[in-house]
């Protein structure tokens, strides 16, 4: 059974290095598709609980996936390949393990610490145009500066030139500097 399950790791880890020793406890980026398991994360939650593993306060959006990071052994993570939070993918998370190791508090002073230090920029300043369906105007740093701003909102199926453009765009997700 053990040879099924590292098999079944191996072939869900997407990153060119080999896959992890199994026996070390690490930070793991899991892939979730919705549309397969709409409770994979409640599901995980559970797990994370119930076998007292680290697991990220937020999943996120990113395509059509849902990305957690949850901190366990290798072996312990297998646990989930049997239940309805398999996850589509399995990543080595490049930030999890330093931003989850600092203490949530200290984080969020980090945050409320740079928002009172950003100035709005003045009226007559170039305008940015963020190309991404996914914008979060309530994020703390944010918000000051997109509630006052003209909105332009291009809802997908639409057949306007710019609609068309912009859902080309969205999967870049950059940004664009317009002069005002």
């Amino acid at each position: 059974m053990e040879q099924i399950q590292r098999a079944l790791l191996e072939h869900l880890w997407q990153e060119r290095q080999d896959l992890p020793p199994l026996n070390e406890e690490r930070w793991w980026e899991l892939w979730f598709d919705p549309r397969i398991s709409p409770t994979a994360v409640a599901t995980l939650r559970s797990l994370a609980e119930e076998h007292r593993w680290r697991v990220s306060e937020r999943a996120i959006h990113v395509g059509e996936r849902l990305v957690a990071h949850v901190a366990t052994t290798g072996n312990e993570l297998a646990f989930l390949l049997a239940t309805n939070a398999c996850p589509a993918e399995i990543r080595s998370p490049t930030f999890a393990e330093g931003l989850y190791a600092i203490d949530r508090e200290f984080r969020l002073d980090l945050v409320k610490d740079l928002a009172a230090r950003i100035e709005p920029a003045a009226p007559e300043s170039p305008a940015v145009c963020i190309l991404d369906t996914g914008i979060a105007q309530e994020h703390a740093l944010r918000s000051p500066h997109c509630t006052s701003a003209p909105t332009a909102i291009v809802s997908p199926g639409s057949n306007s030139p710019v609609s068309m453009f912009s859902q080309v765009m969205v999967r870049l997700s950059g940004a664009l500097l317009l002069p005002v």
